[in-house]
C-alpha cells in the first residue's frame, strides 16, 4: 500500500467519524473520542498525501 491509498483511507476514516460525531445529540466522552479521531486521521493522511505528491515530484523532474 503506497502513500497515496494510505492518505486516501485515513481522510476518508477521518471523514466517516466526522459524520458520526454529527450523529451524536450532546457532547460525551465518545463524541469527544470520535472528533478526536477524526482531527488525528485527516492529519495523517493529509501527511501522507503531501509525501506522495512530493516523491510524484521529484521523480516526474528527474524524467526531465
Amino acid at each position: 500500500m503506497n502513500n497515496r491509498d494510505k492518505g486516501l483511507v485515513l481522510v476518508l476514516v477521518g471523514g466517516m467519524f466526522l459524520m458520526l460525531s454529527f450523529l451524536l445529540p450532546l457532547p460525551t466522552v465518545l463524541w469527544g473520542t470520535l472528533l478526536g479521531t477524526s482531527i488525528v486521521s485527516n492529519i495523517v493522511g493529509t501527511g501522507f498525501i503531501a509525501r506522495f505528491l512530493q516523491e510524484e515530484k521529484s521523480r516526474s523532474c528527474k524524467l526531465t
